[in-house]
């Protein structure tokens, strides 16, 4: 009886990735990045603090794997960039990376 059922969920579950299709998405963005010292670090009373503008690159493509249900994957890149002038004293701030993201989505038409 127990292989049956397997049998038959197994099906099941074929016939949904069968109606399950693809999707690719690319996305570009706009990312403004803070950082912020605690008081212990600036030794000030006010916390002080610096922004980074930057932008951000992705693309996903999900995998179906039933019905409305997917695996995404991907691979994104996020840089910021800033400049801090106090003075004489110039301060130049770079941040970058990489992630690869791997999510179980369950998607619903709004």
């Amino acid at each position: 009886m127990k292989k049956i059922l397997m049998a038959a969920a197994l099906l099941v579950a074929g016939a949904s990735i069968a109606n399950a299709e693809g999707y690719n998405r690319v996305a570009l963005s706009y990312d403004m990045q803070h950082f912020s010292m605690n008081k212990e670090y600036t030794g000030a009373d006010k916390s002080a603090g610096r922004n980074l503008n930057g932008f951000g690159v992705a693309y996903t493509h999900g995998f179906g794997v039933a019905e409305n249900m997917f695996v995404e994957t991907g691979l994104g890149f996020n840089a910021g960039f800033g400049t801090e002038s106090e003075g004489d004293y110039k301060q130049k701030m770079q941040n970058m990376n990489f992630k690869v993201p791997v999510n179980y989505v369950y998607r619903f038409n709004v």
